[in-house]
């Protein structure tokens, strides 16, 4: 029959898709086969590769065949054990297999207390590493999409692998589903301080290719811009290629220096204990609690002995060699032998202070600072496990107990310092950034920057606490601070890994980075992955050296092996899925415009009308051409120079505008009149000569409210909120009476109605009212409810990270999070008034939850809660 020879259009364009789709991953297969057997370049991982090596030459006879069935089934093809045989690995999904591939990083927020104090968990490499790679997620999630859009990572297709390394950053980027606008991709942090075969293969992709002259055997040369035959045939024999040579992303530059160098000396270690005892003075005077310490009753009474003019501290923790203030006479430290190092800074950090304060020799200022500093030094020698001045001698023991202070272990185990338990907050607020202050002061000490003075000194404190973090890595705030893009940062880090005890100083300085980001065959990817799972699980081949993950430039196999899944691999950190959308990238946004949505037409159309209002109105003769919001004070127009003609339409818009205007006004002229409002002696008329809109009589435009009683603010007209007021002069209908002139501050003024030329700047000055934006009294909606479930409250979505909510008000972002509830936390039964409304896929980004659920900012007093929309429970309007 005719009719079976015509095939369905639908079914032949899904068979031919289908068709080109598989062919496609025919020549991806063949180009990895070949490229990874070539002999020129083959790299025998162990003995079992040179033993299949021949074994291979027969069983690529079949290779072909085995390669077509494997890619219209779609499945991996991998090396057995890494070796140049080929085998045919069972059926896997073609997109993505989704699971939680959130990383597990170790810090203070998911580990119990004991261990934090005695095991330090977390205290490798790897696991403090894995933030950078987070961070490096988020800034690929702010551009990627509109760089893939501009083509700077050339052609991108779903299930393509990229791997982007720089000095020390190496990861590999999948990118999952790429749609319009948006790109999902996946990104797997690789180890920093790298195996052998991955910083092999790490040169392998930022060396030049441009130097290689290389021809056969000889050196010719190459023309300019083109590679010798040498460097593109071996560029050619690659499973990968690259795209990208510098690709520019923000992040951290890291510069880690030994701490055991800084505090070998016992010169260097007595600087550190200077600034440490000048910080905890600076911290205690700028304290805002430190007059209701100096009159604690409990501090007051255990001072009490420090203010005898003899006192001495025979602690056997002081030691000449590191405290300044160390009195040889008397073997301790006297509290003169204090005044006599730190009287003058403590004067000066009190003479800083908005109120005056005693500050005496012996005021009770200069005891509380002696006690602390005491305190802090016997707080170090605890920590340290100083019992005789060990800590003065082995720098092990000094940096133990630095690191154990820097981190907030605090113990106190002298009776004379238990006075510190009236208020803990000397600990928290004074001893503990005192610590890390110092640590800052004394790196500084070996770049060569002094603190002779007392001035320099206060603003390299006051300065660095303003812009500087200084936290132990294991804290939450620290990993805030990062995905915050903290411009710098300051750590002691100890690292206890492989039997290696060293401590580090680490400071990140927020910078660009350069990265060069290689495309990579993803069938190599996939076949790679394939070949591990089947040796690791099935084979059980648990050698960490095993000749499948050694070093092979052709394909990057260890550093592809290393990044797959753990156990399997063993990446620092693999993100979640990450969505990029094209509208973050500001060089796409500045080249093809933003999201196309209403709120942009409005505004669009907005500034256009504006622009005409204040580039257009050029014909009249006088100075009322010029608009008046470009006029630095109030402009009137007389008819001298008024010679204009309008259009009909023209007309007709402004008798109606103004009719209407008119008629409101009447109104409120004759509830004022029938109240007796008739005090006329606020205004001054301005001309007495008829005007086009006469029919308006004496109504005033002003804005003060002082100028009447019964004046009308008109908003729903003109979104400057002007008031039309009565003068009084005359009565409606009246043929001699004008709007006056008032001024409006920086709006200029609105025009007098005494000229015809001043009508259209009126007329838009009023139109503008209707062209506002309303869609914001829809979204302030006084509604009432009452939180029922707190554990749909989102108390971190305020920290300014990409990945959060944008929000309307900056106010509200610093107090609606638990960084600016200080202390404060919404409990369940408490009510509020929705103030904002965060709902999926909106396409203003203001209004667009960053998470499938509907949130709502709820006010309470001077706090702003975001909560789900299913955690609370609505009480009608707020009335």
């Amino acid at each position: 029959m005719p009719g079976l020879c015509i095939s369905h259009p639908v079914l032949s364009s899904q068979k031919g898709n289908f068709l080109i789709s598989q062919f496609m991953d025919l020549m991806l297969k063949m180009k990895f086969i070949i490229t990874y057997i070539a002999p020129w370049q083959i790299t025998w991982g162990s003995a079992f590769h040179a033993f299949a090596q021949p074994f291979s030459v027969p069983h690529s006879a079949m290779l072909f065949l085995q390669a077509a069935i494997s890619a219209f089934f779609s499945t991996p093809l991998n090396p057995f054990l890494g070796s140049a045989i080929f085998i045919t690995s069972y059926i896997r999904p073609v997109k993505f297999w989704e699971k939680d591939y959130n990383t597990k990083r170790v810090d203070h927020s998911n580990t119990r207390l004991s261990s934090q104090l005695e095991r330090n968990p977390g205290a490798d490499d790897n696991n403090l590493n894995s933030i950078f790679y987070e961070h490096l997620t988020r800034s690929l999630q702010h551009s990627l999409c509109g760089d893939l859009m501009m083509g700077r990572w050339g052609n991108v297709d779903p299930g393509d692998c990229f791997i982007m390394a720089s000095d020390y950053l190496n990861a590999l980027v999948h990118i999952i589903e790429v749609g319009n606008g948006l790109v999902t991709f996946q990104l797997r942090g690789l180890e920093f301080r790298g195996t052998y075969c991955q910083q092999r293969e790490v040169e392998a992709i930022t060396e030049g290719v441009e130097d290689n002259e290389g021809l056969c055997c000889f050196e010719p040369g190459h023309l300019p811009h083109f590679l010798s035959l040498n460097a593109a045939f071996n560029e050619r024999w690659l499973a990968w290629e690259v795209v990208v040579t510098k690709y520019i992303l923000e992040g951290y530059s890291i510069s880690d220096n030994s701490a055991a160098s800084m505090v070998q000396v016992f010169d260097f270690r007595k600087v550190l204990i200077t600034y440490y005892i000048k910080s905890i003075i600076y911290y205690t005077v700028r304290s805002p609690r430190l007059e209701e310490w100096l009159t604690n009753g409990a501090i007051v009474e255990g001072l009490g002995q420090t203010t005898e003019e003899n006192y001495v501290d025979l602690d056997p923790t002081f030691y000449s060699h590191v405290d300044d203030d160390y009195d040889s006479k008397l073997s301790g430290i006297s509290r003169n032998s204090f005044c006599a190092v730190y009287l003058d800074w403590v004067q000066f950090c009190a003479s800083r202070r908005d109120k005056v304060i005693d500050n005496g020799k012996q005021s009770m200022l200069v005891s509380l600072c002696y006690g602390l500093s005491l305190l802090g030094r016997r707080a170090l020698g605890t920590a340290s496990h100083n019992t005789h001045n060990s800590a003065s001698v082995s720098v092990d023991f000094f940096l133990y107990g630095l690191h154990a202070l820097f981190k907030g272990d605090f113990r106190i185990t002298s009776t004379r310092d238990e006075w510190v338990f009236a208020d803990m907050e000397l600990l928290r607020r004074v001893v503990a950034p005192a610590i890390r202050m110092s640590l800052k002061l004394h790196q500084d000490h070996f770049l060569c920057i002094e603190y002779d003075d007392n001035p320099t000194l206060y603003e390299a404190i006051t300065n660095y606490e303003h812009n500087l973090v200084i936290s132990h890595e294991a804290d939450p705030a620290w990993r805030n601070a990062v995905l915050s893009n903290t411009p710098f940062l300051l750590a002691l880090r100890h690292v206890f890994d492989e039997g290696s005890d060293e401590y580090k100083v680490i400071m990140l300085s927020k910078k660009y980075l350069s990265f060069r980001v290689v495309k990579v065959n993803r069938e190599c990817v996939r076949g790679l992955w394939a070949g591990q799972q089947q040796e690791l699980i099935y084979l059980r081949n648990r050698n960490p050296e095993r000749g499948s993950i050694q070093n092979a430039k052709q394909a990057l196999r260890n550093m592809i092996n290393s990044s797959c899944d753990q156990p399997i691999g063993y990446p620092i950190y693999v993100s979640p899925l990450t969505t990029s959308y094209s509208s973050t990238n500001q060089q796409l946004r500045s080249i093809i415009g933003g999201e196309f949505i209403i709120a942009n037409v409005k505004s669009f159309f907005q500034n256009v009308w504006k622009r005409m209002r204040q580039r257009c109105d050029v014909t009249c003769t006088g100075s009322s051409g010029v608009f008046q919001d470009d006029a630095p004070y109030a402009l009137t127009c007389t008819h001298t120079g008024a010679a204009r003609t309008y259009s009909p339409v023209e007309v007709f818009v402004q008798i109606s505008v103004w009719s209407t205007i008119y008629k409101l006004m009447l109104h409120i002229y004759e509830i004022a009149t029938e109240r007796g409002d008739t005090d006329t002696d606020y205004l001054v008329q301005h001309g007495t000569e008829p005007t086009l809109s006469h029919q308006l009589n004496n109504w005033v435009l002003c804005r003060e409210r002082s100028c009447s009683t019964w004046c009308f603010k008109v908003s729903n007209f003109c979104s400057c909120g002007i008031l039309l007021c009565y003068s009084g002069r005359g009565t409606p209908g009246s043929q001699h009476a004008d709007i006056a002139l008032q001024p409006l501050g920086n709006r200029g003024s609105l025009v007098s109605t005494t000229s015809s030329a001043s009508k259209p700047s009126a007329l838009a000055q009023l139109t503008a009212g209707f062209m506002t934006d309303t869609s914001s009294v829809k979204e302030t909606v006084n509604l009432k409810v009452r939180i029922m479930d707190t554990g749909y409250i989102y108390d971190n979505i305020n920290l300014g990270r990409r990945i959060d909510v944008q929000w309307p008000n900056d106010e509200w972002r610093q107090n609606g999070g638990r960084n600016g509830w200080s202390g404060w936390i919404p409990m369940k039964g408490m009510e509020g008034v929705v103030v904002h409304r965060w709902a999926p896929c909106h396409r203003d980004i203001l209004r667009r939850s960053h998470v499938d659920k509907t949130i709502l900012l709820i006010q309470m007093g001077d706090k702003y809660v975001p909560i789900g929309e299913p955690g609370v429970m609505e009480l009608g309007a707020e009335v």
